[in-house]
């Protein structure tokens, strides 16, 4: 079982570190909670990088779970990164697939896609654009991915169908959960809008979407992941099974 949780806050230019701090404390509840994602481009709030990430840490040692700070730029690349509970950078991960105006923007694509043991599961991330490559998701699984944290981020108008597109298709593809923290704000003078939403495999009922947050709702989601789930579905559905598994071994190896 994992506590799961992700908040959605409106992000605008003369927002300041005080009102993103009072959200936090006002708003998310830490009780038994295992992982916290916060939306992307938090960094937006801190006045250098180093508080940002500090501020964080010191948010994950407080309440002695794993917390993932958003995605952000550095060194030309799109990065996320999670925190152990003690508030130790224990995974990083680039953004591996860019938009035509992500590449005009002079960011660089990551060439590797990781995950990383923890208490509840390994984890994994999909950053912005990477959630409409089927082939981030299949790797992920591949590796024995249990909880992708994931981040989407597209210019208004909003389109539900993209957004299902992308990170929900995945984890129907592939059978695992994910947390998907979406971008609602304005950056350079450019509106985006996004649900936050937590994704399970299909079941008997429902859609898959265990917990939502409607674009530009302001607010925080809750979920209990039962790796039963997972079991489940995986047996009834064992598509692994039917992968070509010597081909992909041949590719990227075992």
């Amino acid at each position: 079982m994992a506590n799961v949780a992700a908040f959605q806050l409106t992000y605008r230019p003369h927002n300041t570190l005080e009102e993103y701090h009072a959200f936090i404390q006002n708003n998310c509840i830490f009780d038994e909670l295992d992982l916290l994602v916060c939306p992307p481009n938090c960094d937006k709030y801190f006045d250098s990088m180093e508080n940002y990430i500090s501020y964080h840490k010191s948010l994950a040692k407080k309440h002695s779970c794993m917390i993932a700070p958003g995605f952000f730029r550095k060194d030309s690349y799109h990065m996320a990164m999670l925190l152990s509970p003690k508030g130790e950078v224990i995974h990083e991960q680039q953004q591996t697939h860019l938009s035509r105006w992500e590449l005009s923007q002079a960011l660089k694509r990551g060439t590797t896609l990781e995950t990383i043991n923890t208490s509840i599961g390994k984890i994994g991330f999909i950053i912005g654009t990477d959630c409409f490559y089927p082939r981030v998701g299949r790797i992920l699984g591949l590796q024995g991915l249990d909880i992708a944290i994931a981040y989407y981020q597209q210019p208004a108008p909003y389109n539900s169908w993209l957004q299902m597109s992308g990170v929900w298709q995945q984890v129907q593809h592939n059978q695992f959960f994910a947390v998907e923290a979406g971008f609602n704000g304005y950056l350079d003078q450019k509106q985006y809008v996004a649900e936050t939403i937590i994704h399970q495999p299909l079941g008997e009922n429902g859609d898959g979407c265990s917990q939502k947050l409607k674009s530009n709702e302001n607010g925080f989601i809750k979920c209990n992941l039962d790796q039963e789930t997972l079991i489940n579905a995986r047996a009834e559905f064992p598509i692994y099974k039917y992968l070509n598994r010597t081909l992909y071994q041949k590719v990227w190896g075992k």
